[in-house]
């Protein structure tokens, strides 16, 4: 594995973790908040994050998928569920890397994109949490960089539709880096 093969897998081991804490934090009374992903409250955003993460160690791991990820749902306890398959993926991928074919679903995807996949999904999705819940932003600016660079490497215009990407927001002049990733996955940073 390259240097910087580790150190995107490092860099994402950080963010899985702060992201597993903020999911950990959320308490009951907010669990019915509005995000700003569209027609998701707090408990959908876990819900989906939970589901997701499986689905990744899936694929990081080679194995079968346990779950059907269009019907899985948990009641509580998505950051611990979060925490122990994020723990998988890294494990996957350091032991396994990404510059391979991977398969989250049914067909194989470049292991590149899922780790761009990986980065992008999970700082947007924090920031999400956050704005919701009103803690601070946990993710650092090389973070947000990784996770901004992932994403505008995969996500295309055609993406840009209900249930997937917004159109992309034009983000104020005084933009913090942020504020610019979250225009360009379609939410108001503001």
């Amino acid at each position: 594995m390259t240097e910087n093969a580790s150190s995107q897998i490092d860099l994402l081991a950080t963010i899985l973790t702060k992201t597993a804490s903020l999911m950990t934090d959320v308490s009951e009374s907010e669990l019915d908040l509005q995000t700003p992903c569209e027609d998701m409250k707090v408990r959908d955003l876990l819900n989906h994050l939970a589901t997701w993460i499986q689905v990744f160690d899936r694929a990081a791991n080679d194995t079968e998928l346990l779950i059907d990820p269009m019907t899985f749902s948990l009641d509580a306890g998505w950051g611990e569920v979060f925490e122990r398959h994020g723990r998988k993926v890294i494990a996957g991928l350091r032991e396994k890397g990404f510059d391979r074919d991977v398969t989250m679903m049914t067909d194989p995807m470049p292991g590149s994109m899922m780790m761009s996949m990986l980065l992008m999904e999970y700082v947007a999705h924090g920031w999400d949490i956050v704005t919701t819940i009103g803690r601070p932003f946990p993710y650092t600016d090389a973070e947000v960089a990784a996770a901004d660079g992932a994403a505008r490497s995969i996500v295309q215009p055609e993406h840009r539709s209900p249930g997937f990407f917004s159109a992309e927001v034009e983000a104020p002049a005084d933009a913090t880096p942020i504020e610019r990733y979250i225009a360009f996955t379609g939410r108001n940073p503001r």
